[in-house]
């Protein structure tokens, strides 16, 4: 009569053993970070021609401190903190956006080398998208740049904040910081 106890909790142990392994090691399919910004940045870009500078920049914003981020958090109602802070991290060093942009906008895509060459032109500048923690939250700056000769003649820096509602992104708030290379008294 023992054996038989021993042999059925013995089951029932194996058997809990298999269905808690077969559970931690199920997760659902993983989307990248990178898959993350390419489905914002073309939710951002739309269908506009647009040419798109292939490294991210802050432009004037790369000069803040904690208490100008805290500034900008409160103009913003609804960023959460682990929004913005990512946006931070994500943006201390300039990067190619090559890998994050859709291929909708491969032939568009400006090097440095382009954007000393352009004459006359409009193109955009992005910066690295900041998530919140559930990915259903991102951030991050849209530059407007129009270059005539060796000029900048206008600019502007618009940040983004989204929000994911079903499968869109969605502007939750804007707010402009730049204005022809020189950061807006929003302070």
């Amino acid at each position: 009569m023992k054996r038989w106890r021993l042999y059925i909790v013995g089951l029932v142990v194996v058997g809990l053993l298999i269905v808690l392994l077969t559970r931690l090691s199920y997760s659902p399919a993983k989307i990248s970070r990178a898959e993350r910004e390419r489905e914002v940045y073309a939710s951002a870009l739309g269908g506009g021609e647009f040419h798109v500078a292939e490294y991210t920049t802050l432009g004037g914003l790369s000069n803040y401190d904690k208490k100008d981020f805290d500034n900008i958090a409160q103009k913003l109602p609804g960023l959460k903190p682990d929004t913005l802070f990512d946006f931070q991290e994500q943006n201390k060093q300039p990067l190619s956006l090559w890998q994050y942009l859709p291929s909708t906008v491969d032939d568009r895509i400006l090097s440095p080398n382009d954007i000393q060459l352009l004459e006359e032109d409009r193109f955009i500048t992005l910066s690295r998208i900041g998530f919140n923690l559930d990915f259903n939250q991102a951030f991050f700056l849209w530059g407007i740049v129009d270059k005539i000769g060796n000029e900048i003649k206008t600019c502007d820096g618009i940040l983004v904040l989204l929000h994911k509602v079903d499968d869109a992104w969605v502007i939750q708030n804007q707010l402009v910081v730049l204005h022809c290379n020189s950061p807006l008294d929003y302070k």
